[in-house]
């Protein structure tokens, strides 16, 4: 008898040694409620956790019977086997979206990656790999597109119909220019030649219908003359140019003269100075608001009118949410006037929007619809502030350059 011994110490220690860091792994990788596999160099897989088995309440002899694609969705296999073996013979990462099936026969969205595991040569030894659960993410995420699909085309929609209404309005602002112009102009000027000629004609009760019709035909004229002026503010933004404000103030003072010294008001346009403005429209923009104020004083109590600009850095304006890329012209119109109460703050600026009878107080509803109509086509904002009895107070940002 011939007998050989050789030491196996060495060898039994790094056995044991990688049986337990295998176990480790298992044990590891079978706590983890991710999918967890490994492949061959040449992509056959050859190890999944338990995770795997109790998704699809699979044995390994299923998997041996049938393979591992028989999870994957009929729709994604071909898809799937393509780009794991493209993975495979190249090297690359592996990277794909498919649906599982459960054990209860729902199909759900997995995210698989897998990644090649090299020796220090370079050599593929192995494919490490997971699959996660993404079907809630994905089944948002779809959700979110779609909701976005549709309020794009609801956007869509609306603008196509604010087109159709700019359009509108443009035939509208002709046929007041024109159609409707005309004949109010005769319905004035025969009544005013029925007052003329035919005066001593007319009875107490006519004189006073006939004049009760030129006051309507006259509040139809202004009324007319306003929504053509609402209608003609262009809706692109306004070029701004730099502007002495409180020429522009003095302008309109000397052209409401009249009514000033008529109400004695006090107006103090002192603190005024340049500012980069839209020039062009801030003359109806000052009209409008001084107006208003000299419209809407206290009896017995002397008007005042204070206006006043500086310009403000953006940063001090986070609580108006304005965008802060540049700084801001503050303008303030304050007076002591009626006021009104803060519940209207928002609702003055509507088209037709009055807060007192036409009786007591004239005008069309319409000029501050105008003014703030300016401030937005100039990228700025303007705000109301006002205490019944007391005054309102206006605050109008301007960007000194544009946003």
């Amino acid at each position: 008898m011939i007998g050989t011994l050789r030491d196996v110490t060495e060898e039994k220690y790094y056995r044991e040694q990688l049986e337990a860091r295998e176990q480790k792994f298992r044990l590891l990788a079978d706590s983890m409620p991710q999918q967890i596999w490994t492949g061959d160099v040449d992509g056959n897989l050859n190890y999944f956790n338990q995770s795997v088995f109790n998704y699809g309440r699979l044995s390994q002899a299923d998997i041996d019977r049938h393979g591992w694609i028989q999870v994957v969705h009929p729709d994604d296999r071909a898809e799937n086997i393509r780009m794991w073996m493209e993975a495979v013979h190249t090297g690359r990462d592996f990277l794909f979206e498919h649906r599982f099936r459960r054990h209860d026969g729902e199909y759900r969205w997995h995210l698989s990656r897998a990644i090649a595991q090299r020796d220090a040569s370079g050599a593929i030894q192995m494919w490490v790999g997971t699959s996660t659960d993404i079907h809630d993410q994905k089944t948002f995420t779809e959700e979110l597109e779609r909701q976005v699909r549709e309020r794009t085309t609801e956007l869509e929609q609306k603008n196509n119909e604010l087109e159709k209404m700019n359009t509108e309005l443009k035939s509208f602002a002709y046929i007041s220019s024109h159609d409707l112009q005309e004949p109010l102009r005769k319905i004035q000027t025969f009544a005013h030649r029925l007052m003329d000629v035919e005066n001593a004609n007319l009875s107490e009760d006519g004189k006073h219908y006939l004049s009760r019709m030129q006051d309507a035909a006259t509040r139809m004229r202004r009324l007319i003359d306003a929504l053509l002026g609402y209608s003609h503010l262009s809706n692109t933004e306004q070029s701004l140019e730099k502007a002495d404000i409180r020429h522009i103030a003095r302008e309109i003072i000397e052209e409401l003269k009249e009514a000033i010294e008529e109400k004695q008001a006090v107006i103090d346009i002192s603190a005024l100075s340049e500012a980069w403005v839209p020039s062009s429209q801030f003359h109806q923009l000052f009209l409008n608001l001084i107006s208003n104020s000299l419209k809407f004083t206290v009896p017995g109590r002397t008007p005042s009118i204070t206006i006043r600009s500086e310009t403000v850095q953006a940063a001090a304006l986070s609580d108006m949410k304005l965008p802060l890329k540049t700084d801001y012209c503050h303008i303030t119109l304050a007076d002591n006037g009626i006021g009104f109460e803060p519940q209207y703050s928002e609702k003055i600026f509507e088209v037709f929007q009055r807060l007192h009878p036409r009786g007591k107080y004239e005008g069309t509803g319409i000029g501050l619809a105008i003014v703030k109509k300016i401030v937005e086509n100039s990228n700025g904002v303007i705000t109301a502030h006002g205490e019944l009895h007391k005054g309102a107070t206006f605050d109008i940002y301007i960007p000194v350059a544009k946003a």
